[in-house]
């Protein structure tokens, strides 16, 4: 929501992403919010604990196919942004 208000919302987030944006993402592949934590540390009782995790293969091979048909990709939202 945050991110949303903004103007920067999750790409495939259903509740405040852009509709038009999720069904072109849809069809190269995203099915899902692209949302990874890929490093968390915290405190707990004078312990330090930290994870990582790589981004998994799902949101990688979105950002390849983005990467070659993003390039065509019309976005024009507020008529400032002709691409993306």
């Amino acid at each position: 929501m945050h991110a949303a208000h903004i103007g920067h919302s999750l790409a495939g987030d259903p509740k405040y992403g852009d509709k038009e944006m999720n069904k072109r993402f849809r069809e190269m592949g995203l099915n899902r919010m692209f949302l990874h934590a890929s490093h968390m540390s915290f405190e707990l009782e004078d312990r330090a604990y930290s994870f990582s995790t790589p981004l998994p293969d799902d949101l990688k091979n979105f950002l390849d196919v983005l990467s070659v048909k993003g390039k065509r990709l019309v976005y024009s939202r507020d008529k400032s942004r002709t691409d993306f």
